[in-house]
């Protein structure tokens, strides 16, 4: 927890000597001129799994199966990633700082989520941004693959990676520099395809020992 918090002190302190540290002002100029927007965000907060959940299936029955394969090993790899830097490198989200540094936590006043209150995810889950980066990578993936009779979903898909940063910044669940990480991972994962396609022979000769046959 201490560690956890420690980290999450010195991107703050990384934020400010590059001039971007936004999310305190951002928060307040939300909550002061249109705090309605608040409730809005927190719903988008809350609906991350589930659109991930319908990413998957929506790439799988019209993405082309290359694209989709490509999604799948990306995401996989992603969280994959995502798990060892948040495991090794603990980062407290800024709404758990303590009070002087001006952040409100707004997620806490939706008590029935288990997202939300669940002590180990939320002392350590900041570094880097599942939230942002899935929907960046969800928002490029529709526009690039989606069938171009869905006009509606891909001009979704263009707004939806700009919500999701909103709300980390006005929910104060992520720093700045978090989302840019969180973006990062996938773009990484997207980038060295052919690497993962090396394993392809040992995966083989797993389902080979096991005595499975391979999906088509």
């Amino acid at each position: 927890m201490l560690k956890a918090q420690t980290h999450a002190l010195q991107v703050s302190w990384l934020e400010k000597k590059l001039g971007v540290d936004v999310e305190v002002a951002f928060q307040q100029a939300i909550l002061e001129n249109v705090p309605i927007l608040m409730g809005i965000f927190q719903r988008i907060y809350h609906l991350h799994i589930i659109v991930g959940v319908a990413f998957i299936v929506y790439a799988y029955t019209f993405f082309p199966l290359n694209a989709f394969q490509r999604v799948r090993r990306t995401i996989a790899m992603d969280n994959l990633l995502a798990f060892l830097i948040l495991t090794t490198w603990r980062c407290m989200p800024p709404r758990l700082l303590p009070d002087e540094y001006g952040y409100i936590d707004v997620l806490h006043k939706v008590p029935q989520s288990v997202w939300a209150n669940n002590k180990w995810q939320l002392t350590i889950a900041a570094m880097p941004s599942l939230h942002f980066g899935k929907s960046a990578f969800i928002g490029c993936g529709l526009w690039s693959f989606a069938p171009r009779s869905h006009v509606i979903l891909r001009y979704i898909a263009l707004v939806y990676p700009f919500a999701m940063l909103a709300t980390i910044l006005a929910t104060v669940n992520h720093f700045l520099l978090d989302a840019v990480v969180g973006v990062l991972v996938p773009i990484f994962w997207w980038r060295v395809q052919d690497m993962l396609l090396v394993l392809l022979p040992l995966e083989e000769k797993m389902f080979h020992l096991l005595r499975i046959e391979k999906p088509a």
